[in-house]
């Protein structure tokens, strides 16, 4: 079973889901502020409704109320998922 999200260690790959879309990145745990949010670097977010990806170089708060589902990935797997959602939304520039 999956720690819960306030027990995500610092540097853990991270997918979280929610309403917006899905978001991977790492978690910061110097950075998150309170156990109501999580704070993650790395961060990349592929917009469904809209098919877009938005990528936030300085990192992202997220509500942890806000968090439909997540899983803690393994190395490596960030920069796979970010490769099959560029695929999917244009598959000629990739």
């Amino acid at each position: 079973m999956e720690p819960q999200i306030e027990e995500l260690k610092d540097k853990d790959p991270v997918i979280l889901v929610t309403a917006i879309g899905y978001i991977v990145g790492r978690v910061n745990a110097s950075k998150s502020d309170s156990p109501a949010s999580i704070y993650l670097d790395e961060v990349c977010i592929n917009c469904v409704a809209s098919a877009r990806l938005d990528r936030f170089s300085e990192g992202l708060a997220v509500q942890t109320d806000q968090v439909i589902g997540y899983k803690k990935l393994v190395e490596g797997r960030i920069k796979q998922l970010i490769g099959e959602w560029e695929a999917s939304i244009d598959p000629t520039a990739v």
